[in-house]
């Protein structure tokens, strides 16, 4: 690493641990900043194994990210906001395409960090400060809808219910089309993707935003949505399945 690398390096160590963060947090981001980190973020992407403490405030658990969305800028600096909440999107999303299967597991990671005081993640913030199409480039770069803040609650009702519908909408194709010498039309399935549903959280938290949806009026009718119908069905049987052989067993070892 050269003079110039480590420089780099030492400014992006200054905006994140110290005074100098405070640029990105009252909303004045500065894109050359902006860069510097998403170049320190390749580098992670690329290894493979660097933690993400090297684009992470200390202390706190933020991404660069969770600070750049805490504060969006307004009047003078809302236009900057924007610029720079751009360009980490189009970024990320370049990286999803070119990537691997394990580096886009690392920026559905990245982009679903909880911050260590309330747990609050990027869509908790997005939903609340931010437009639809902000939260609409976070599900669709992984963020999580299981993961619940220290209040108990996930951001999946506060997801505006179109641009959740949409999404669920995006989990649905048919299958490649197949060789119409062999196979009619009826042939065709639809495919369904519930990897968004099963992350690394356990099963009561992938329930609870399930949960929720059903308690929200504006929500609920996304349950009859074929992903989640599906998913849940699915889930019943697995269920299903167990408590049956539960009482199997149990009359054969009482009777």
């Amino acid at each position: 690493m050269d003079d110039s690398d480590e420089a780099e390096k030492g400014k992006v160590n200054q905006w994140l641990r110290s005074k100098e963060v405070t640029t990105l947090k009252n909303g004045k981001p500065d894109l050359d900043t902006v860069n510097l980190l998403l170049g320190e973020l390749d580098t992670i992407l690329k290894d493979g194994n660097i933690p993400f403490t090297r684009v992470t405030q200390e202390g706190t658990n933020k991404s660069f990210i969770h600070l750049l969305m805490e504060k969006r800028g307004n009047g003078f600096h809302k236009e900057k906001s924007k610029k720079a909440m751009q360009t980490v999107l189009d970024h990320l999303d370049k990286k999803l395409i070119e990537e691997t299967r394990k580096n886009k597991s690392l920026i559905a990671k990245l982009v679903s960090m909880q911050e260590s005081k309330n747990g609050t993640t990027l869509l908790h913030i997005a939903s609340h400060k931010w437009g639809n199409e902000v939260v609409k480039r976070l599900l669709n770069l992984g963020a999580s809808i299981n993961l619940i803040d220290k209040n108990g609650k996930s951001a999946v009702t506060t997801i505006n219910p179109d641009v959740l519908e949409r999404f669920l909408d995006s989990k649905c194709s048919l299958q490649e089309e197949k060789d119409p010498f062999y196979y009619n039309d009826h042939d065709q399935e639809i495919e369904f993707d519930y990897n968004f549903l099963q992350g690394e959280q356990s099963q009561g938290n992938k329930m609870k935003s399930l949960m929720e949806i059903s308690k929200s009026p504006q929500h609920e009718d996304l349950l009859t949505h074929p992903v989640i119908s599906t998913y849940l069905a699915r889930e019943w049987g697995k269920i299903s399945v167990l408590y049956d052989l539960n009482i199997f067993f149990t009359m054969i070892f009482t009777a």
